[in-house]
C-alpha cells in the first residue's frame, strides 16, 4: 500500500541518516580533523557506488521474482549482514563519562550540535544539492527516462546508474 511505502521510505532515511553519522563519528575518533572532509566525501561516494552497483541486479532480482519476495530477499540480507556486525565489530570510544547519565550526554551532544551555525549551514547545502539528486535518481530516473526517451526498462536503468557516478565522483571532489 501507499502508507506502507512511505513508512518504509522514511525509515530507509533514518536508517541512511543513522549510517552517515556513524562513520561521521568514527572519522572523527580516530582521524585529525582535517581529513573529516575527505573522509565525509569518500563515504558520500561509497553509497553512491553502492547504490550504483545495486540498481542493475536489483531490477534483474525484481524481474525474476516480483517485488515483494525481491524486498523481502533484500530484508534478510540486511538482517543478516546487521546481526553479523553486531557480533563482529567492536568500539569503544576514549571519552570520559564526568558522572553524567548517557541521555544527559546526548541531550548535551545534540543541544552543542543544533547552537552551532557552521552545522545548519551544512545541513542546508547538503540538502539543497545531495538530496534533489538521490531523490530524483531513486524515484522518479527511470520511469522519467522511459516516457521521455522511449527507452526500455533495462536501457533506463543503465542512463540512471550515471546519476550515481556523477553523485560519487562529485562528492570525492568535494571532500577534497
Amino acid at each position: 500500500s501507499y502508507s506502507l511505502m512511505i513508512i518504509a521510505r522514511l525509515l530507509m532515511g533514518i536508517g541512511t541518516a543513522f549510517a552517515f553519522i556513524s562513520v561521521a563519528r568514527v572519522v572523527v575518533d580516530i582521524f585529525k580533523p582535517s581529513i573529516f572532509p575527505v573522509f565525509v566525501g569518500f563515504s558520500y561516494f561509497i553509497a553512491a557506488v553502492g547504490a550504483l552497483f545495486a540498481q542493475i541486479p536489483l531490477n534483474l532480482l525484481i524481474h525474476k521474482v516480483g517485488v515483494e519476495n525481491a524486498l523481502q530477499i533484500i530484508a534478510f540480507i540486511g538482517v543478516i549482514l546487521s546481526v553479523m556486525i553486531w557480533m563482529i565489530v567492536r568500539y569503544a570510544t576514549t571519552t570520559s563519562s564526568r558522572g553524567k547519565t548517557y541521555s544527559e550526554k546526548i541531550f548535551t551532544c545534540l543541544l552543542c550540535i543544533f547552537k552551532n551555525p557552521k552545522n545548519w549551514l551544512c545541513a542546508l547545502i547538503s540538502c539543497c544539492t545531495w538530496a534533489p539528486m538521490v531523490i530524483f535518481a531513486s524515484l522518479w530516473s527511470i520511469p522519467f527516462l522511459r516516457r521521455a526517451f522511449h527507452l526500455s526498462k533495462s536501457i533506463a536503468v543503465s542512463y540512471a546508474s550515471f546519476v550515481w557516478i556523477g553523485l560519487g565522483v562529485s562528492s570525492l571532489i568535494i571532500g577534497f
